[in-house]
Protein backbone atom coordinates (compact mmCIF):
# COMPACT_ATOMS: atom_id res chain seq x y z
CA UNK A 1 0.00 0.00 0.00
CA UNK A 2 1.50 3.56 -0.33
CA UNK A 3 1.79 5.80 2.22
CA UNK A 4 -0.70 8.39 0.76
CA UNK A 5 -3.72 5.42 1.39
CA UNK A 6 -2.38 4.17 4.64
CA UNK A 7 -2.97 7.89 5.93
CA UNK A 8 -6.41 8.67 4.36
CA UNK A 9 -7.19 5.09 6.40
CA UNK A 10 -5.60 6.62 9.13
CA UNK A 11 -7.56 9.64 8.98
CA UNK A 12 -10.64 8.74 8.48
CA UNK A 13 -10.47 5.50 11.37
CA UNK A 14 -9.12 8.32 13.66
CA UNK A 15 -12.20 11.27 12.86
CA UNK A 16 -15.12 7.61 13.21
CA UNK A 17 -13.01 6.94 16.39
CA UNK A 18 -13.52 10.20 18.12
CA UNK A 19 -17.07 10.96 16.63
CA UNK A 20 -18.05 7.29 18.02
CA UNK A 21 -16.06 8.21 20.97
CA UNK A 22 -18.31 11.14 21.38
CA UNK A 23 -21.47 9.67 21.16
CA UNK A 24 -20.79 6.76 23.64
CA UNK A 25 -19.43 9.42 26.54
CA UNK A 26 -22.41 11.62 25.94
CA UNK A 27 -24.34 12.30 29.15
CA UNK A 28 -28.36 11.65 28.82
CA UNK A 29 -30.23 14.59 27.76
CA UNK A 30 -32.13 16.62 31.23
CA UNK A 31 -35.52 16.91 30.21
CA UNK A 32 -36.66 20.68 31.51
CA UNK A 33 -39.80 19.00 31.35
CA UNK A 34 -41.25 20.05 34.80
CA UNK A 35 -44.99 19.71 37.08
CA UNK A 36 -46.14 22.84 35.97
CA UNK A 37 -45.47 22.61 32.45
CA UNK A 38 -47.41 19.10 32.39
CA UNK A 39 -49.99 21.21 34.63
CA UNK A 40 -50.51 23.84 32.30
CA UNK A 41 -50.43 21.62 29.14
CA UNK A 42 -53.09 19.63 30.66
CA UNK A 43 -54.90 22.90 31.50
CA UNK A 44 -55.00 24.05 27.80
CA UNK A 45 -56.11 20.47 26.65
CA UNK A 46 -59.06 20.42 29.05
CA UNK A 47 -59.84 23.88 28.15
CA UNK A 48 -59.66 23.02 24.23
CA UNK A 49 -61.79 20.52 25.07
CA UNK A 50 -63.90 22.30 26.82
CA UNK A 51 -64.64 25.00 24.06
CA UNK A 52 -62.98 27.59 26.29
CA UNK A 53 -59.48 28.83 25.06
CA UNK A 54 -60.62 32.18 24.63
CA UNK A 55 -58.54 33.27 27.55
CA UNK A 56 -55.37 34.67 28.64
CA UNK A 57 -53.28 32.23 31.29
CA UNK A 58 -51.25 33.65 33.70
CA UNK A 59 -48.91 31.55 35.52
CA UNK A 60 -48.44 32.47 39.42
CA UNK A 61 -46.13 29.83 40.41
CA UNK A 62 -44.92 31.24 44.73
CA UNK A 63 -49.07 30.95 44.72
CA UNK A 64 -49.36 27.52 43.09
CA UNK A 65 -52.25 29.16 41.12
CA UNK A 66 -53.08 29.89 37.11
CA UNK A 67 -55.03 32.77 36.02
CA UNK A 68 -57.34 33.32 33.48
CA UNK A 69 -58.65 36.52 31.85
CA UNK A 70 -60.68 37.02 29.39
CA UNK A 71 -62.81 40.99 28.65
CA UNK A 72 -64.22 40.60 32.01
CA UNK A 73 -63.82 37.78 33.97
CA UNK A 74 -60.84 36.43 36.24
CA UNK A 75 -61.26 32.57 37.26
CA UNK A 76 -58.15 31.30 39.24
CA UNK A 77 -57.37 28.13 38.78
CA UNK A 78 -55.05 25.20 41.60
CA UNK A 79 -52.07 23.56 40.22
CA UNK A 80 -52.39 21.45 42.84
CA UNK A 81 -55.80 19.99 41.88
CA UNK A 82 -57.03 18.29 38.55
CA UNK A 83 -57.22 20.75 35.33
CA UNK A 84 -59.73 18.73 34.16
CA UNK A 85 -61.91 18.84 37.06
CA UNK A 86 -62.04 22.23 37.40
CA UNK A 87 -62.19 22.86 33.85
CA UNK A 88 -65.45 20.65 34.41
CA UNK A 89 -66.53 22.90 37.64
CA UNK A 90 -66.07 25.46 35.91
CA UNK A 91 -68.53 24.46 32.54
CA UNK A 92 -70.87 24.23 35.18
CA UNK A 93 -70.98 27.72 36.43
CA UNK A 94 -70.77 29.46 33.28
CA UNK A 95 -73.89 26.81 32.47
CA UNK A 96 -75.49 28.32 35.16
CA UNK A 97 -74.84 31.81 35.28
CA UNK A 98 -75.91 31.77 31.48
CA UNK A 99 -78.95 30.43 32.62
CA UNK A 100 -79.68 32.86 35.15
CA UNK A 101 -79.09 35.82 33.20
CA UNK A 102 -75.97 36.62 35.24
CA UNK A 103 -72.08 37.81 34.05
CA UNK A 104 -69.22 36.18 35.77
CA UNK A 105 -66.88 38.23 37.32
CA UNK A 106 -64.61 35.71 39.20
CA UNK A 107 -64.40 32.20 39.66
CA UNK A 108 -62.18 30.69 42.01
CA UNK A 109 -60.96 27.25 42.34
CA UNK A 110 -57.63 27.34 43.73
CA UNK A 111 -59.04 26.92 47.40
CA UNK A 112 -60.76 24.22 49.39
CA UNK A 113 -63.95 25.34 48.72
CA UNK A 114 -64.29 27.22 45.25
CA UNK A 115 -66.90 30.72 45.13
CA UNK A 116 -68.15 32.66 42.48
CA UNK A 117 -68.84 36.36 42.29
CA UNK A 118 -70.76 37.71 39.75
CA UNK A 119 -71.26 41.13 38.12
CA UNK A 120 -74.28 43.79 39.33
CA UNK A 121 -75.95 44.28 36.28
Amino acid sequence: MRLSTKIIILLFLIFFGNLSLNLLLQSPKINPFGSQNYFLLQLDHALKLAQLDNFQINYRDFAHQVELTNNNSQIIFSTQKNPYWQVASLQQILKIAKIKDKNVKLVDLSITHPYVSFQNN
